[in-house]
């Protein structure tokens, strides 16, 4: 292995805890003892260390870079940017500069983000429990984990950046580094959605040391066959229905592509899905508590007020996002002058959910257009192209 050769200190002793070798993979009993001590060894350890691999592809000039450039700016915890006290570089924090960089330069940044450390759900864990002096090792070349936050956070929310790839890579990085210790279950489950693991109960298993420790300790954590995979994953959605008296849980819930044999009202986090965009949930109950009674092995009784009666089902929609978008136009224009039933026009209606809620009325912090900007903008899609770049204008915006 790689990783003890260069953290290896020849002058002074040095005590490493390396999970692949400190647990006893092939020991179901080990491995579900070991897990539920994660959290304290990731918060007890004087220093955790992120392991990226070795030098490849310029990486010593993409963390010299990272690093030169987390130290332009500080950042608060609601979004704000201001210049450091000691910037040289005091406009580069902000959206629409374009940065200085060459092509190699560019090339190494987008190259750091596709190691496979970024692809992998159990290292999310190593981010979040970590103290201050976390760092990010590539050979032996090394960064704070924060200066990689900021750094990352930075380009992110660039509007310069050279390609769109590379801020695919970025905003995906940031569902590992933007993820905070007291962060809810359904937001760790959301940003953590697409990172790879081995073994399916690990969706659940991977997050635990993440979660309030009254959630935490109730949960069972087997390997073995005593507890299924859709057992394990039903305990979890029950035990969080009645730790928080809400039923968030329910968007990861789909009836597609399901492999567990569970209700459809319990999450199937094994099934993986392809990228899309997150749907703000909105609750017409608002933060009412959710009364919820699980009665027997497999309903789940909820109240509510009815709301509206769905009449016909459609067929599944299409996954591409032009044949998406060109679907929901046709729809679109059977019923363009009508007004739903919360006296909302069609055309807007429409535009919320292509935008997933992102407007200035809800999001008034986050710089997104006015719902009458982003309903413009579908409409000049809808008579030059039928929508099929209305995602190019998205990310335009």
């Amino acid at each position: 292995m790689a990783a003890p050769r260069h953290l290896h200190q020849p002058s002074t002793s040095r005590t490493l805890w390396i999970d692949a070798i400190c647990i006893n993979q092939k020991d179901n009993d080990e491995k579900s003892i070991q897990i539920q001590q994660m959290p304290i060894i990731y918060k007890s350890a004087r220093r955790v260390v992120i392991w990226l691999g070795p030098v490849a592809n310029d990486s010593q000039l993409a963390l010299r870079t990272l690093q030169y450039l987390s130290r332009q700016y500080e950042g608060t915890i609601d979004g704000g940017r201001f210049c450091s006290p000691d910037v040289t570089e005091c406009n580069w924090f902000h959206r629409d500069h374009k940065l200085p960089y060459d092509e190699p330069t560019w090339t190494a940044i987008h190259y750091l983000p596709l190691r496979a450390w970024f692809t992998r759900l159990w290292v999310v864990q190593e981010a979040v429990l970590a103290n201050r002096m976390a760092t990010v090792q590539c050979g032996n070349d090394t960064i704070l984990l924060s200066e990689l936050h900021r750094a990352v956070l930075c380009l992110s929310g660039s509007h310069q950046l050279p390609s769109p790839a590379l801020s695919k890579l970025l905003l995906e990085s940031m569902n590992i580094l933007g993820i905070r210790l007291g962060n809810i279950m359904d937001e760790i489950l959301m940003n953590t959605r697409h990172r790879g693991c081995s073994v399916p109960k690990d969706r659940i298993y991977a997050i635990l040391g993440m979660l309030p420790a009254q959630f935490s300790r109730k949960l069972r954590v087997c390997y073995d066959d005593s507890l299924s995979t859709g057992q394990l994953y039903k305990d979890a959605f029950l035990l969080h229905a009645a730790s928080t008296r809400r039923l968030d849980l329910f968007k990861h819930c789909d009836v597609v592509d399901r492999v567990i044999d569970e209700p459809s009202w319990v999450p199937d986090l094994s099934a993986r899905r392809p990228h899309s965009a997150y749907i703000v949930p909105q609750f017409c109950a608002g933060v009412s508590s959710a009364q919820v009674v699980y009665r027997k092995a497999r309903e789940l009784r909820a109240s509510g007020v009815q709301v509206v009666t769905i009449n016909h089902v459609s067929s599944r929609l299409p996954d591409d996002w032009n044949a998406l978008c060109t679907y929901v136009y046709q729809r679109l224009r059977e019923r363009e002058s009508a007004m739903l039933v919360t006296d909302e026009a069609v055309l807007n209606a429409y535009a919320l959910v292509l935008t997933s809620g992102r407007v200035a009325e809800r999001w008034p912090d986050f710089g997104f257009p006015l719902l009458r900007d982003w309903a413009k903008e579908v409409e000049a899609g809808r008579k030059v192209n039928k929508g099929q770049n209305f995602r190019e204008r998205w990310n335009r915006l």
